[in-house]
């Protein structure tokens, strides 16, 4: 019985594993703290890196390096698809943390003009926030916690709906792609 009643959102949880988790669309990273030349995805590995230094940006500037961030957050999510098991679940929810907070770190180094600003930060505050939920969930599925793998489904599907609306209004399309 306790195996049917987790069963369902665990396969949502799989889903949005495999699908991105919270993380934009498809292609190469243009972020600040990447060179034009550095077309390679990021490693999964959880060596910290220094923040990027602060990007000073036009409106369409935001656009093209935000949406080249998320291009390849998505294209780094897609080696790590997720199984049926606690264990998988929890390995590929630990990469996409990782792969998450260097994006988010990369666009909170963009400066966007005064006009955008509040709904700029407002857009990486709920990435961040979804990033920190991914390593919860990580930490959850290495507990076989499943309540809390319901919960955390739940808010990420609400922070992902604002953070798709504020990416769509802002002109970041990338960033407005999940799954």
């Amino acid at each position: 019985m306790v195996e049917r009643w987790w069963g369902a959102p665990l396969l949502s949880v799989l889903c949005l594993l495999a699908s991105g988790c919270g993380g934009g669309s498809s292609s190469t990273h243009a972020g600040p703290s990447s060179s034009a030349a550095s077309t390679a995805p990021a490693t999964t590995s959880t060596k910290p890196t220094a923040p990027p230094p602060a990007t000073k940006v036009s409106r369409a500037q935001l656009v093209e390096i935000a949406d080249g961030i998320c291009k390849q957050v998505a294209v780094d999510f897609k080696g790590g698809a997720a199984g049926n098991q606690f264990a998988e679940i929890a390995r590929v929810a630990g990469e996409h943390a990782v792969i998450e907070e260097r994006a988010v770190a990369d666009l909170a180094a963009l400066i966007p003009p005064r006009a955008l600003a509040i709904q700029w930060h407002t857009l990486v505050t709920g990435r961040r926030v979804l990033a920190q939920e991914l390593a919860t969930l990580a930490q959850a599925a290495h507990e076989e916690d499943s309540s809390a793998i319901v919960r955390l489904e739940r808010s990420k599907a609400r922070r992902t709906k604002t953070v798709v609306k504020l990416a769509r209004g802002l002109g970041v399309d990338e960033c407005a792609s999940y799954g």
